[in-house]
């Protein structure tokens, strides 16, 4: 997998800074962050399946899990509009999430499920190593770099804010992302 895996070891390492975005985002508290540090030094044993993740999946779950606990359309708005200069605006009738009028994510007919940014080329790692999370809509999302989520399928909240987060900075203008620092990545380890 090469420069593939280490791109994806760099995503996977999020959950140690995702007590930091959020609580920026005021999602979360300090102690999540201190969880969320174990867990960062246990996922870098993980498999390469685990590692192909940008920083959510069955490998990174804290304890804020709750596995009573559906994220609805609503968690994802609630995400989405807290990123900075983020918009909703109805697109093919459904609402979708903007930043410098580029759709970064779009919630499902159903709203089950949430469409976001991710390279082409990164995707099908993705799918293969959790399919009943992610997939495309064949005929639909193949020419385009996106990728549909299942909602229902996700950890928590965190894992939530990764994916939108991630989604986000891959449409937002490069200067928006530099003002913004904290919902970065962290630097991936040589």
């Amino acid at each position: 997998m090469g420069v593939e895996s280490a791109f994806w070891r760099a995503w996977f390492r999020v959950i140690s800074w995702h007590g930091r975005v959020n609580g920026a985002l005021g999602l979360a508290s300090s102690a999540d962050s201190a969880d969320s540090a174990d867990s960062a030094d246990s996922a870098d044993s993980a498999d390469d399946a685990s590692a192909a993740r940008p920083g959510y999946g069955r490998a990174d779950r804290t304890p804020d899990r709750r596995p009573w606990m559906t994220l609805t359309a609503d968690d994802v708005r609630a995400i989405a509009l807290s990123l900075p200069d983020t918009a909703e605006k109805l697109a093919w009738g459904q609402p979708a999430f903007r930043v410098a009028g580029k759709i970064f994510a779009a919630l499902g007919d159903d709203d089950a499920t949430v469409g976001v940014k991710c390279p082409v080329e990164e995707r099908a790692g993705l799918i293969a190593s959790e399919p009943e999370k992610f997939f495309v809509r064949e005929g639909h999302d193949d020419n385009y770099a996106w990728l549909r989520v299942r909602l229902a399928a996700l950890d928590d909240v965190a894992e939530l804010t990764a994916v939108l987060t991630d989604s986000w900075r891959q449409a937002a203008p490069r200067r928006l992302v530099s003002a913004h620092p904290e919902l970065n990545p962290p630097p991936a380890d040589g």
